[in-house]
């Protein structure tokens, strides 16, 4: 079978099925990475122009299942690539688990080493949406191969050291049947540490040196309540676009005082470095049409430039707590440490990381997360002094 863009197996045989094998082989041989999908009861596949297809628990689905086996889960050297890795990791696994006679989180662990692609934190990296359609499961395997390999190109570090492992600790916890969080890494206001660290102001600067409050020195420099001044930074953060703001935290308009005009100016005047530095966020990203994370992510152009500045901020915070999640997963004192973020506003007073404990090492575990969580600091705002947390 062939469409517009690529030619179909759909095998309904043993005969059908029989050059699957051959074709996984050549496509290891090339080093071509693999698109490998599932959903429903359709398994599929993708290199090049060439997509097999077949039906769970079919004759042809245990010989293609057989060659897979061999070539891929019991050797080394073939690479895949997802759709959307964190929802394929854990629909492979629940897929695979009965035809190989093991758990869901057995398959997970074979098949996440051998995934070194994903196509939706590939178009993420320049702030695109790709949306796949699962209903359509060979499509969708070979959207996967090729805009991969479009978005990835010339990707920085960030999408295989940061955002695949990212997407691969976090499948493999919604897998894991403990559902409530033993430990707690939480690091404090880190929005406004970011944005001390980007715009260099000294109040900011002088807070965090001396260990002070932020937040309540910004509030007496302004002369409002603590409360009242998280809401005009951030508002400030979006460059004071109300509807910008009203998209993203719409419980903050409330606490925004009436006399915003007035508040502006004295902003102007009090936080002057804060303000001038958010204002050359806003020219860069109009004059090179894109600004990043700390991390490289990128914001596509033509968003409102309070969406600029509020990305290289908060974008910057989301990226942090992944690179923090990353470094505890690859360092895990056991296997059977599950480690994920927690949900919390990125302008909340505190971004979590929590997990659960090894069955044996407790205290071990404990030391290393009392070494590691310090250590991801790129902001020039003091310490992080991270508290960690046992629930």
């Amino acid at each position: 079978m062939t469409s517009d863009l690529y030619v179909l197996h759909a095998p309904v045989d043993v005969t059908g099925a029989a050059p699957f094998a051959s074709w996984l082989l050549n496509a290891s041989r090339s080093k071509e990475k693999v698109s490998m999908l599932a959903h429903e009861q359709q398994w599929a596949f993708c290199c090049g122009n060439e997509v097999w297809l077949v039906e769970r628990n079919s004759t042809p689905f245990f010989v293609m299942l057989d060659s897979f086996r061999r070539q891929a889960l019991d050797t080394s050297g073939m690479s895949f690539v997802g759709a959307d890795l964190f929802n394929d990791l854990i629909k492979l696994s629940r897929f695979l688990a009965e035809p190989l006679d093991s758990t869901p989180r057995q398959v997970y662990l074979r098949l996440a080493p051998l995934f070194e692609g994903d196509l939706w934190s590939a178009a993420r990296l320049g702030d695109w949406q790709e949306t796949t359609d699962y209903n359509d499961l060979a499509q969708a395997a070979y959207s996967a191969a090729r805009l991969e390999e479009q978005h990835s190109l010339g990707a920085p570090a960030y999408y295989r050291k940061l955002s695949i492992p990212y997407a691969k600790l976090q499948a493999e916890a919604a897998l894991d049947e403990r559902t409530q969080a033993e430990w707690r890494v939480e690091y404090d206001d880190l929005w406004l540490r970011v944005l001390c660290h980007e715009t260099g102001d000294p109040l900011l600067n002088s807070a965090y040196a001396e260990g002070r409050s932020a937040f309540e020195v910004v509030a007496h420099a302004l002369d409002m309540d603590v409360e009242t001044a998280r809401a005009v930074l951030v508002w400030q953060v979006y460059g004071r676009e109300m509807d910008t703001l009203q998209r993203h935290f719409p419980s903050l308009i409330e606490s925004l005082p009436a006399n915003l005009p007035g508040v502006g100016l004295r902003l102007d005047k009090r936080l002057a470095a804060l303000c001038a530095g958010i204002s050359s966020m806003h020219q860069a990203y109009w004059q090179d049409r894109r600004i990043e994370t700390l991390y490289g992510r990128r914001l596509r152009p033509g968003k409102p430039m309070g969406e600029a500045s509020a990305f290289r901020v908060f974008g910057t915070v989301e990226d942090f707590i992944a690179a923090v999640a990353v470094t505890l997963w690859q360092n895990r004192t056991s296997p059977d440490i599950i480690i994920n973020t927690l949900p919390d506003s990125l302008c909340s007073d505190f971004s979590r990381i929590g997990g659960t404990f090894p069955k044996s090492s407790k205290d071990q575990w404990m030391y290393m997360l009392r070494e590691l969580a310090p250590m991801n600091n790129p902001f020039r705002a003091g310490n992080l002094r991270p508290q960690i947390v046992e629930v």
